[in-house]
């Protein structure tokens, strides 16, 4: 009879224990999750800024070549025609 109720007891401390390896996989793979959730969100940041400084980039390129092409406008006997060209050449 004492043999049975071990056995009883072995087996319910088996399912506790597979419970228990169950509840820390869970909570590893949450863990996991939240990791990747944040890399994500890192990444999608850093995304930003970068389209942020290339657009900033375009912009400055864009008013460079519209000053140089406001100095090829200008006639040569204005006066800042000179202050103009010495700026952007």
């Amino acid at each position: 009879m004492c043999l049975k109720t071990s056995k009883k007891q072995a087996k319910r401390a088996s399912k506790k224990q597979a419970k228990r390896a169950s509840k820390k996989q869970a909570k590893r793979v949450r863990r996991k999750q939240a990791k990747r959730e944040k890399n994500k969100q890192r990444r999608k940041k850093q995304a930003k800024r970068v389209r942020k400084k290339q657009a900033k980039r375009a912009r400055s390129k864009q008013n460079e070549y519209g000053n140089k092409m406001n100095c090829r406008t200008k006639s040569p006997n204005e006066p800042d025609f000179e202050t103009c060209l010495s700026l952007h050449y």
